[in-house]
């Protein structure tokens, strides 16, 4: 039992980091040289519709199964962007959703 915790953790985690990473390069990226006020910066929110909650959680359970069967995170978003007609970066906001609202994940493989 403990072991499936880990692996839960380890699998939360291993989603987190690859989106903190995305979510630090859209922030010192070229698009904030000229340094947009936090009021006038869009956000991910405002520039990219969201599918509902209940899909973005059928999203996150299918991009965890993904990896959770080796496939590398980025190929991940990609594969469920291209499946759901959604972009890399709304794959990698919902997966950060999940996480953060303790979405519920696939039993390990």
């Amino acid at each position: 039992m403990q072991c499936s915790k880990n692996q839960s953790r380890l699998r939360k985690l291993s989603i987190l980091a690859g989106t903190i990473l995305l979510f630090i390069c859209l922030c010192v990226g070229p698009a904030c040289v000229g340094k947009p006020t936090p009021e006038s910066a869009p956000t991910l929110a405002t520039t990219i519709p969201m599918p509902t909650e209940e899909k973005r959680k059928e999203i996150f359970w299918v991009l965890v199964a993904l990896q959770d069967k080796g496939m590398d995170d980025e190929a991940a978003y990609r594969a469920v962007a291209q499946e759901y007609g959604i972009t890399v970066d709304v794959a990698k906001a919902i997966a950060v959703e999940g996480i953060e609202k303790d979405w519920p994940m696939p039993p390990p493989p």
